[in-house]
């Protein structure tokens, strides 16, 4: 499979076999949508990124301007992770159970990442966990609201189309 860019919003995938070979434009709406591989290449390149930077030692002098700053980092850090995991694997149907796995999964990621700092020369703190479990409460909460408010957006312009 070759990936050929010809414009900054699609690419062309060409999958190789002979002259009848298929040829499909991809937008970037469609690579980042819920539960695609773009979204999910995302989702693991920022939880690798978050792994990597809450385990490398502060420098001494960059200390004192974290720790203003340092619980809302954490509450964005997890909202963001929470957001992305929603987006790139999504519950519908009779799997939207799978919300709660999710919040439970990223709480106890969380922790593990608050237990373990301390072998990297940082310090664990409760605080912070309880901002990483905020962040990611709110973004599930946020999610399951607007795919329900969407739904119903969608429910009503549908039937007022039919109507017309």
């Amino acid at each position: 499979m070759t990936v050929n860019m010809e414009e900054s919003t699609s690419t062309e995938t060409r999958l190789e076999g002979g002259p009848d070979a298929q040829h499909r434009s991809l937008s970037a709406s469609e690579l980042l949508r819920p539960g695609g591989w773009g979204t999910r290449i995302f989702w693991v390149l920022y939880a690798i990124l978050l792994g990597t930077a809450t385990h490398l030692p502060l420098p001494p002098d960059a200390k004192p301007i974290i720790l203003v700053w340092d619980k809302a980092i954490h509450f964005g850090a997890y909202f963001i992770l929470a957001a992305l995991t929603m987006l790139a694997f999504p519950a519908t149907g009779e799997k939207k159970w799978l919300h709660v796995g999710v919040w439970i999964a990223l709480f106890g990621l969380a922790a593990i990442d608050e237990i373990t700092q301390p072998h990297v020369g940082r310090t664990a703190d409760i605080k912070d966990w309880m901002c990483d479990a905020g962040g990611i409460l709110l973004a599930v909460i946020g999610y399951i609201l607007i795919r329900r408010y969407r739904g119903r957006n969608w429910s009503k312009r549908a039937s007022i189309e039919a109507d017309n």
